[in-house]
């Protein structure tokens, strides 16, 4: 049954009260005012602040199913919130431009450290355990003036013959976004993609995909994290800055993505966690989504022979060709 936008609403804002956060109800209250439309508001969920609460509900038992990301994935699916994504609808006509090519491209165009990372994994072309970079920051805007973001990364993964939309989460100080934001953003991101072109794109470049029964995956791409000197991060870090004098810069102590420490810390893909259950939830309502990855960045091994200046000159990088680890897959 199609939901109302009212309907919708009510859904998100029982989400607010299951998280014992109905004073945060004021997010609702000026997005009614902007007069949405279905898809503009989930087109835009992904967004909304309490996703990436971290830590346990406030008044509750410190326990694992009262952690923000547990009670908020068992809202969802408690309130039916996931089916209204099947109301999103690719808007934009072309999601493939021209200046993306690799001869053309300036990767120092940026200085946001993602944004260059993706670039450099689209220049290395073939990724270990991730598959061929078909593009970057793909966009998904009709016009201007729409909210919907980019996505970091498009790919192939021919042993699975599945095109992947690739979230990516990378920031020197380390990613602090929870999985179940990184999961509805990629979610997201699937629906507003058409999915043939993609097929065509593959078909163009020879990459010999059966575009008949390609279907696709859902990638959360990240880093374990940032390493001090003493804990090897001249081996382990993705990106080296560089002082001055070209020497190595580290930070003062380790420190670990959220991603990774829900993972392996907290082990929010158990079979048992709401985490897990919404990602099956949403592989159920799906037919062409396959599987869901959480695959972690790794140097390769591999120094390439540039050093490169962000677009305002302060920051200077040594970096390295890439390759993945995955960490755990979820099939529908």
């Amino acid at each position: 049954m199609n939901k109302s936008i009212q309907d919708t609403f009510d859904a998100i804002s029982a989400v607010f009260t299951d998280i014992n956060r109905k004073d945060k109800s004021f997010e609702l209250t000026n997005t009614l005012s902007k007069k949405l439309t279905q898809q503009e508001l989930v087109g835009d969920f992904y967004k909304t602040a309490i996703l990436n609460y971290r830590g346990y509900v406030t008044g509750e038992k410190k326990i694992k199913e009262n952690l923000y990301t547990e009670r908020i994935a068992k809202s969802i699916l408690d309130n039916d919130l996931l089916t209204v994504w099947k109301c999103l609808v690719p808007v934009r006509t072309n999601h493939f431009v021209p200046e993306h090519s690799k001869e053309c491209e300036c990767i120092i165009s940026t200085n946001r450290k993602e944004e260059i990372l993706a670039k450099l994994l689209y220049r290395q072309g073939d990724v270990g355990g991730l598959g061929k970079i078909l593009d970057y920051q793909t966009p998904l805007k009709r016009k201007k003036s729409d909210s919907y973001g980019k996505i970091d990364l498009l790919s192939y993964n021919e042993k699975d013959n599945l095109i992947s939309i690739v979230e990516l989460k990378y920031r020197p100080s380390v990613s602090d976004e929870t999985l179940l934001r990184c999961i509805l953003e990629a979610y997201t991101y699937y629906k507003l993609l058409e999915l043939d072109q993609v097929k065509q794109k593959l078909n163009d470049e020879n990459q010999q995909a059966n575009l008949v029964d390609s279907q696709a995956e859902l990638v959360i791409l990240f880093d374990e994290g940032v390493f001090s000197k003493s804990d090897g991060g001249s081996e382990k870090n993705l990106m080296v800055s560089l002082d001055s004098s070209s020497n190595f810069e580290y930070p003062n102590k380790t420190i670990k993505t959220k991603q990774y420490k829900e993972i392996k810390g907290l082990e929010l893909l158990n079979e048992n966690t709401q985490l897990y259950k919404l990602c099956k939830a949403i592989l159920k309502q799906e037919e062409m989504l396959k599987q869901i990855q959480f695959l972690m960045l790794k140097r390769s091994g591999t120094q390439t022979a540039n050093r490169l200046r962000d677009k305002d000159d302060k920051d200077s990088v040594e970096y390295y060709e890439y390759c993945t680890e995955c960490l755990e897959i979820i099939k529908g």
